[in-house]
């Protein structure tokens, strides 16, 4: 029987291989680094940050979509938008290594971390009480 894939797993898939793709821009910061200045990098060790955190954040995306299988949608949501939204951020200081001091700045990687923190926490919540309640009912308790 065909299970089609989860909005979570395509979204975590989506920005696994976006990270992927991404690895062609870090290369250029090493293989040419003249033309990486010449359209504004500043900071070119963020385009590496920002490149393996797309692909970590990705696979872990889809390894707790395989983990906990339709987790809370509070959870997922959270997860979804904190795995693209904490990565980003370190696009932007590849351009202006500035805005970190920015309390802006600081306030849309403080709502991206809470996301994060949302999504994956949640996700250890909802596996830890499953497996609770799937060990209380083998036992009998």
């Amino acid at each position: 029987m065909y299970i089609p894939p989860t909005t979570l797993a395509v979204n975590g898939l989506t920005e696994l291989a976006f990270g992927v793709l991404t690895g062609w821009v870090y290369g250029a910061t090493k293989a040419t680094p003249e033309t990486i200045r010449s359209l504004g990098v500043r900071a070119p060790d963020r385009i590496r940050q920002w490149h393996l955190e797309l692909m970590m954040q990705g696979a872990f995306t889809v390894a707790c979509n395989l983990a906990v299988p339709n987790a809370p949608r509070l959870v997922t949501t959270a997860l979804a938008v904190g795995a693209w939204s904490s990565p980003s951020a370190f696009l932007p200081l590849a351009f202006k290594p500035e805005l970190e001091d920015s309390s802006a700045f600081r306030a849309a990687t403080v709502a991206a971390n809470l996301a994060t923190t949302v999504g994956y926490v949640g996700m250890v919540v909802t596996a830890y009480k499953r497996h609770r309640a799937h060990h209380e009912a083998a036992i009998g308790t």
